[in-house]
């Protein structure tokens, strides 16, 4: 699946199987799992990693054991990215300063971060684009300076989106496209 496509697929509470949308995807990924159905697998691993330990727990022996210490191991490795996005939107936020890129008399990007760590990784794949995120955890913030944090949080998603099979120790993503085309074939 491209990035693009996950985030148009991102209404959590769009109704599915008699149920929301959020509510199937723990007891999908651990049927996907059983079902060795690779193709399905990083998208419900990166979705079901939001999920607390709690929630996941909860569902008891229908946890695959297998599964579960993919999921936990995955979410951890989602989670040391999302720190090291904070690190990088700080940096990037200097650079912009020093680049000029805010035409205000007092810079937006001038200790205006506010980064809320459990609203930050839910919103960073969610529906929103990089501009909203921007708006969202820099207030206030010109236009100018919300394209530029907007497009720095796109690049980074689309990078850590490309490294979720991996995280979740599964093949890349062209090989999965090509087990898909050939289901599709079959």
């Amino acid at each position: 699946m491209e990035f693009s496509d996950f985030i148009m697929a991102g209404d959590y509470g769009a109704p599915l199987f008699g149920t929301t949308r959020v509510g199937c995807q723990l007891p999908l990924l651990f049927a996907a799992f059983r079902a060795n159905a690779a193709v399905l697998l990083p998208t419900l691993y990166f979705v079901c990693s939001g999920f607390s330990t709690g929630r996941v727990l909860n569902f008891g022996i229908d946890v695959p054991p297998d599964c579960l210490r993919t999921l936990l191991i995955g979410r951890d490795m989602q989670r040391h990215c999302f720190i090291m996005l904070a690190t990088y939107l700080v940096g990037r936020l200097r650079r912009g300063l020093r680049q000029g890129i805010c035409s205000e008399e007092n810079p937006c990007l001038k200790f205006k971060l506010h980064l809320k760590s459990g609203v930050l990784i839910s919103m960073f794949f969610s529906t929103q684009s990089g501009f909203a995120i921007a708006r969202s955890i820099i207030t206030p913030i010109c236009d100018a300076c919300g394209h530029y944090v907007g497009n720095e949080i796109d690049k980074w998603r689309k990078a850590m989106w490309e490294d979720v099979p991996r995280d979740f120790n599964l093949p890349e993503w062209s090989i999965l496209r090509e087990e898909l085309v050939a289901l599709t074939r079959s």
